[in-house]
């Protein structure tokens, strides 16, 4: 091959380049070197825009609501496009440099042929990858980059197991649920009649006197409340309202009516008597046209002067006898507090009842009723503040009663009106600490339209007291009027009120049970007529994006090795040359095998896998330039 003297480079002309002709030489192969890796270079740029864009958007959604994801394709679907995005550009940039990779290593040193195919290979795919692993045996830095180029096939399902979706109860909307209160009791209505008047100590101008109409819905409810519920659990309260089916309220207070029940059986008498069994309404006795004298027994306790509290029967077996009670208990009434025997403390006293009731063995008659057990107890109903707390689950409200407050506000319930001094003192000697009006009695007439005479008062007030560290808007005050007072108590004391409820508890076989239940019953009704609301919080399932942090530690490993891999191999590849070449076929074609060792391959064709192997070569300048050049 012959050369022009034209054609020959200035610089070998002049015996060398200068050394500002170096200096630029070395300038232009920075910028060619630059050149070569442009697209390589551009793909890292993408890869680590899309993983720098990954984290910032699963930094956005951790432990938000799946539902603020409002784009149109999936959190998983961006995740995978994401993956995908950071996976092949580095896979491609890692792909020419393994490639680059065969031409730096037969430029530095000889090897086999066999070694420059498993580069080549290597640059193509993970299988080549793998061949070249196994070739190298991990020593070489090439190795880096077939193992990230493996690595790679791993990312994506580290990275869909990055977001994890749970499900929780969670607060859906403040205020979206509503639970009836009463913050005020107000019930029943009454008519005063101005044409009749009762004298007080010789005084009209104290008394009044009103036609009353007890609330037929609050009635109801408290005969209701009596029947048969030792064994059953209370009355969800009425017209709750839960949107999604599972709300909380925060604590919460109400006015309403509590019970106590104690012991009275050391004021039982035991009677003994010979005649007609017929002191009890209930007997079947009473009122009977048949005439005969008998022993019998009674068991009372002296409670309403109306009537005891009393269960009255021939002796003997309770089927034999021929007076057999219609109910398997006794009771009675009062509604002021110095009447009772362990209620003369309260302040809020609704009504007492007494009870008496024998134990079972007599009525499936087993025991005489000479030999029978008896107790009495005494059940109170009064007025209480009720503090709450309540949940609502599927549907199914619970909820929790916290505390009941029966501390009346000293200055409430006083005379409406005026009074001259000495009458008032008249006044606190008969009512003490009474609600009741002076002249209420246990079994009168019916209640509906009748006349109370009422000193007229102020509302009761109940508090509940600041030892309880309630809330500072859980309300601790309520007010009662009179007029709800009176047409209670008025219903309480009818004949045929009375009657129901005898019958009623009858049936129970736990007292307190019965009388928590009645008296939970009337709270719900008057929260109902009262008809204010404790607000609390609708609940949902919630499904929330979770950012499963720990699993990015691979991906970041894998991208920090490509890159780290991939920056040494550029700055390497501007020692090699002025030209980048890659895994293109082009170099291969044009720097290939030399002549010599092309026709020994030749020669040797028949053996070709072997002689691949045993061939060293080494990546030369020749009189036509590079090639690789059998190394002896």
């Amino acid at each position: 091959m012959s050369f022009d003297e034209h054609d020959v480079d200035p610089e070998f002309s002049q015996g060398g380049p200068s050394a500002s002709q170096k200096s630029k030489n070395e300038s232009r192969g920075v910028l060619l070197g630059w050149s070569g890796w442009t697209l390589e270079i551009l793909g890292l740029l993408l890869a680590l825009a899309a993983f720098i864009l990954l984290i910032v958007i699963l930094n956005k959604v951790n432990n938000h609501p799946l539902s603020d994801w409002l784009f149109t394709f999936s959190l998983n679907a961006v995740v995978s496009i994401l993956s995908i995005t950071m996976r092949t550009p580095l896979a491609f940039a890692i792909g020419s440099c393994l490639g680059q990779g065969k031409w730096a290593w037969f430029r530095k040193r000889p090897g086999r042929l066999s070694h420059f195919i498993t580069f080549d290979e290597a640059s193509r795919g993970p299988l080549g990858c793998v061949s070249l692993i196994w070739h190298l045996r991990s020593w070489h830095w090439a190795s880096l980059g077939a193992w990230v180029t493996l690595a790679l096939l791993a990312i994506d399902p580290f990275l869909q197991a990055v977001v994890l979706y749970e499900g929780r109860k969670d607060v859906a909307v403040q205020s979206d649920s509503r639970i009836p209160k009463a913050m005020g009791m107000d019930v029943g209505e009454w008519l005063e009649e101005t044409t009749l008047w009762i004298q007080y100590y010789g005084n009209n101008d104290v008394l009044s006197n009103y036609r009353i109409y007890p609330d037929i819905g609050l009635s109801t409810t408290s005969i209701f409340g009596f029947v048969n519920t030792s064994t059953t659990s209370s009355s969800q309260p009425p017209l709750v309202y839960c949107r999604t089916g599972n709300c909380t309220w925060p604590t919460y207070s109400s006015i309403g009516i509590c019970s106590r029940c104690l012991d009275i059986s050391e004021y039982l008498v035991e009677e003994r008597g010979i005649g007609i069994p017929d002191e009890s309404i209930f007997s079947k006795c009473y009122d009977s046209s048949s005439i005969f004298v008998t022993n019998y027994t009674t068991y009372a306790v002296s409670y309403s002067p109306a009537r005891r509290a009393l269960i009255q029967n021939t002796d003997g077996f309770a089927k034999a006898s021929s007076c057999l009670p219609r109910t398997h208990i006794g009771l009675s009434v009062v509604f002021r507090p110095n009447e009772t025997y362990r209620f003369k403390d309260s302040d809020t006293l609704l009504a007492s009842f007494a009870l008496v009731e024998l134990e079972a063995d007599y009525w499936n008659n087993q025991t005489a009723i000479e030999d029978a057990k008896a107790r009495a107890t005494e059940c109170a109903l009064e007025f209480c503040g009720r503090v709450y707390k309540a949940e609502m689950r599927d549907g199914q409200v619970d909820e929790s009663l916290m505390l009941e407050s029966t501390l009346k506000l000293n200055n409430s319930f006083r005379p409406l009106r005026e009074i001259a001094p000495d009458l008032m003192d008249k006044v606190r000697e008969d009512s003490r600490n009474s609600l009741a009006e002076f002249y209420i009695t246990g079994f009168r007439g019916d209640a509906t339209g009748g006349i109370e005479t009422v000193l007229e008062r102020t509302d009761l007030q109940i508090q509940i007291p600041q030892t309880a560290n309630l809330p500072g808007d859980v309300q601790k005050s309520f007010n009662i009027t009179q007029k709800s007072i009176v047409t209670m108590m008025n219903f309480l004391s009818a004949n045929s009120t009375l009657d129901s409820i005898t019958y009623a508890v009858s049936n129970s076989t736990n007292l307190t049970t019965t009388f928590e239940t009645a008296a939970h019953l009337i709270s719900n009704r008057v929260r109902e007529i009262d008809g204010s609301m404790a607000n609390g919080f609708s609940e949902q399932w919630v499904i929330y994006i979770h950012v499963r942090w720990d699993y990015f530690y691979f991906p970041v490993i894998v991208l920090t090795a490509g890159y780290l891999f991939i920056i040494v191999v550029i700055l390497d590849s501007f020692g090699f040359g002025p030209e980048v070449m890659k895994s293109d076929l082009l170099p291969t074609l044009l720097f290939g095998l030399d002549t010599q060792t092309r026709m020994s391959l030749r020669n040797e064709k028949s053996e070709a896998g072997k002689c691949k192997d045993r061939t060293l070569v080494m990546l030369n300048e020749d009189a036509d330039g590079l090639a690789l050049q059998t190394f002896i």
